[in-house]
């Protein structure tokens, strides 16, 4: 696929794929070959639409987590922000959970909404980390 549903040409270091339930994925570039970040084409042109940046990268928390992130023109209190929870439209009392465990695949599918509670990284029923 040659071109964005919005019917814009995507930038040339975003990859597009179809996926095996035939969701179109955009695989964006990480700054600093940090790897990529998959996300539903959708999902990648809503959030771009509404202003976030398309240069994501890849940052530690003061715990050592890792969250996909982003510069947002339309946030003004918040100038970086995380993707994940973008995605989810996750509350403030809110934790986004990776099913797989990959903070990287932000695709829907992949997320969960949990109430917050005691941080447990890769322990639990699910098999997933916290954001």
């Amino acid at each position: 696929m040659n071109e964005q549903a919005s019917g814009t040409r995507p930038d040339v270091r975003h990859v597009l794929r179809e996926t095996a339930d035939g969701r179109t994925t955009v695989f964006v570039p990480l700054r600093d070959q940090a790897g990529f970040a998959a996300i539903d084409a959708a999902d990648f042109d809503r959030l771009t639409a509404c202003g976030l940046s398309a240069d994501w990268f890849a940052a530690s928390d003061a715990w050592g987590v890792v969250h996909v992130q982003a510069p947002s023109s339309n946030s003004r209190h918040y100038p970086v922000l995380r993707v994940a929870r973008l995605v989810t439209g996750a509350a403030p009392h809110q934790r986004v959970r990776f099913r797989d465990g990959d903070r990287f695949n932000l695709r829907r599918a992949n997320l969960v909404l949990r109430d917050r509670g005691p941080v447990l990284l890769n322990n639990d029923n699910e098999g997933g980390s916290n954001e």
